[in-house]
């Protein structure tokens, strides 16, 4: 029997897992015979809880919940979108003073304990990892973890450390989009063996849309956008504003103050409404109209209203127009007009929402593909990739240089380059004032990633500290390297004045 690997879209919202069984992918279900496990975990009485289970309880004990983990994963604490994000969860962040990192702090049994999100997400995956155990008769050590096109170095390396700290080995890291042009292998090669791809992805909080380019079995990246705060929780959260807002018109409901979270029955009040909300949602793309209904919804009181697919509709539409914006983005990164993409595949529940696969098939004159399950199709591609006989070939999306002069970018490895990427190189002659005070022994070297000309409007992603030795005149030679994982590598030689070529004491620092 061949050891097993297991496939795992370990996702922001949601995550799933599947395995390769007589050349048919199954879906893992968790203990609770769930295909999808919500990425949520959970302190309560002196346990951890996982999925939906963690989900049900997160209301009520939202100081010791933790969701949306994968969003802090390898970065700053003082990242702007984490400082925007951290006000709207229950749960307490901190910075780590040492790493800068952001830490959750989780009181268990009478005492805080701090987790860094790389720790939270090898907790999920530890729980993928049992229950795909469970199902399968048979220890796991194998995965492929597939990742959003636009991480950085840092995200994808702190991914396979906390896969490394569950004991599972990650053979190869995926991009989402990639996963799920490998699912559709079969339907989207029969009749032309080069093929334009357009992946149109609703997660839980973000949108992503890729473009892919499929040419004989080899997959290549040609654009992509990621927008957050455009998922099926911003949905969620317009169904919510306007119910509570109709329940306040309500004589015997209009003094109540939803967001009061310090009083016990307001709370479970609005624990109901919100887990009723996602019911009515899903009942609205399979029908016209939903009744919420809440039987002692306050005081023994109940509430009910009827609404409307078209309220939802007219809703939630701004953030749907806000899609198309950004396919035309990516559509003119890639040089291409809508025309030329063949065919656009549908991923993420809410991409089952009537109105949006409606406004996609007016926008490319064809109808999207849906044949495999939208909620798992990530995870189906990652599981059958380690036995098929294709070639990725992500491409950076990005420029990745240094600083040198005029504080101008100077490109090491440009936009669009091919992965992976086995030498990049490039040299350049600094002088150094020596003796006295104006000794200079440390060069830093600093790393920016993005496409504008000047540094200061790029990514400062990491440094290289060289040890100068009291070299008077150096050259330094910088190579960078992206291996098939697109993790970045970076290392340094100099020639000192007598041209004698010297490997220095040199870090790479990631920041």
């Amino acid at each position: 029997m061949k050891e097993p690997i297991i496939g795992i879209d370990l996702g922001t919202t949601n995550s799933c897992a599947g395995i390769m069984r007589e050349n048919n992918v199954e879906i893992i279900p968790d203990n609770e015979g769930k295909r999808i496990l919500p990425s949520i975990i959970c302190y309560k009485d002196n346990e951890w809880l996982y999925g939906k289970l963690a989900k049900d309880n997160m209301i009520e004990f939202g100081e010791s919940t933790i969701l949306e983990s994968k969003r802090l994963i390898g970065i700053k604490y003082s990242n702007n979108n984490i400082q925007k994000d951290i006000k709207n969860w229950v749960v307490k962040i901190i910075e780590d003073s040492k790493t800068k990192k952001p830490q959750y702090v989780i009181k268990e049994e009478n005492e805080e304990k701090k987790y860094f999100p790389e720790e939270v997400l090898s907790m999920i995956l530890n729980h993928i990892k049992e229950y795909s155990e469970k199902y399968e008769n048979n220890t796991i050590k194998k995965a492929i973890i597939t990742v959003p096109d636009y991480f950085n170095n840092n995200q994808r390396k702190e991914i396979i450390k906390s896969a490394e700290l569950i004991g599972l080995e990650v053979i190869k890291i995926i991009n989402e989009p990639t996963a799920v042009a490998i699912a559709y292998s079969d339907i989207i090669n029969k009749d032309k063996n080069n093929k334009k791809l357009l992946i149109f992805d609703i997660g839980g909080i973000n949108f992503k849309a890729t473009i892919l380019e499929i040419k004989n079995n080899e997959y290549y990246i040609l654009s992509s956008c990621n927008k957050s705060h455009l998922g099926g929780e911003d949905f969620n959260k317009r169904l919510e504003e306007y119910i509570i807002q109709e329940i306040n018109k309500k004589d015997e409901f209009k003094n109540i103050n939803f967001k009061n979270r310090n009083d016990k029955k307001i709370l479970k009040a609005y624990k109901r409404i919100k887990n009723k909300i996602e019911d009515v949602k899903i009942e609205l793309t399979k029908q016209e109209n939903s009744s919420f209904f809440i039987d002692s919804l306050y005081n023994d009181e109940d509430f009910k209203i009827n609404i409307e697919r078209s309220k939802y509709e007219e809703l939630c539409i701004d953030l749907w127009k806000q899609y198309f914006i950004q396919i035309d983005k990516i559509l003119n990164i890639a040089k291409l007009n809508k025309n030329d993409i063949d065919d656009i595949i549908l991923v993420g529940g809410s991409v089952r929402t009537p109105k949006i696969k409606q406004m996609i098939e007016e926008y490319f004159q064809k109808k999207p593909l849906q044949n495999i399950n939208v909620d798992e199709v990530v995870a189906y591609g990652a599981s059958i990739f380690p036995y098929l006989n294709i070639k990725i070939h992500d491409t950076t999306t990005k420029n990745i240089g240094i600083n040198t002069l005029n504080g101008k970018m100077s490109i090491i490895i440009p936009k669009g380059t091919v992965l992976p990427v086995k030498d990049k190189t490039l040299k350049f002659y600094r002088e150094y004032t020596l003796g006295g005070k104006n000794i200079l022994n440390l060069q830093v070297i600093k790393i920016y990633e993005g496409n504008n000309e000047m540094v200061s409007d790029n990514k400062l992603i990491g440094k290289l500290n060289i040890n100068l030795n009291n070299n008077k005149g150096i050259k330094i030679r910088i190579t960078m390297c992206l291996d098939h994982n697109s993790i970045l590598h970076v290392y340094g030689k100099v020639n000192d004045e007598k041209k004698n070529e010297t490997e220095l004491k040199m870090e790479f620092e990631e920041l």
